[in-house]
């Protein structure tokens, strides 16, 4: 079972993916450490000397390569990963997408109080920060909203119910009929 999941930068994506991942026993892989792997640089340092063109192409390289090498995987995405080039179709075709939701206050003070430097929210306070967040969720929403389950992060303390509603839609097929929310 291959299980994607996507949302908002700072929403808790790598580290609600680590905890389903060891509830499922199955491999965890965090996209971007994959890519920093890959190009022996840091996300931050290849969007310095590349662009972000540049980078979404290697970010789609490596979501193909994950996706080829893990057969059983909770891959935890970058928070654009779905928004560009086919990347969504390809979730969407090769596993179950689960779209992490929180409150974008929460998410602006995770980000503010989180040691990792996030490049598009440097140099902003909570306010600027949950501004550029609705914006991104403006952007994105198309794109995160085609998921097969939408979870509230309140769904990390509730894996039992989790794990069942993926059971479920797994044996009914990739449809998209019928999205699953859990708060």
């Amino acid at each position: 079972m291959r299980v994607f999941v996507i949302g908002l930068p700072g929403v808790g994506k790598s580290t609600f993916a680590q905890t389903l991942a060891a509830h499922l026993n199955c491999d965890y892989v965090d996209l971007d450490s994959w890519i920093e792997e890959k190009t022996k640089t840091s996300i931050n340092t290849f969007f310095e000397q590349y662009g972000e063109e540049a980078f979404r192409k290697k970010e789609s390289e490596c979501l193909l390569e994950v996706i080829t090498q893990h057969p059983d995987m909770v891959l935890a995405t970058g928070g654009g990963t779905p928004a560009h080039f086919d990347n969504m179709q390809t979730l969407l075709k090769n596993g179950t997408c689960i779209l992490l939701k929180n409150d974008i206050g929460l998410i602006a003070k995770q980000i503010m109080s989180d040691d990792q430097v996030r490049p598009m929210f440097l140099g902003l306070d909570a306010l600027e920060i949950e501004k550029r967040l609705s914006e991104i969720w403006t952007k994105r929403k198309p794109h995160y909203e085609q998921t097969h389950i939408i979870a509230g992060v309140v769904a990390v303390q509730n894996l039992q119910l989790l794990t069942k509603r993926l059971e479920l839609f797994t044996k009914k097929g990739n449809s998209l009929i019928g999205i699953i929310e859990i708060d």
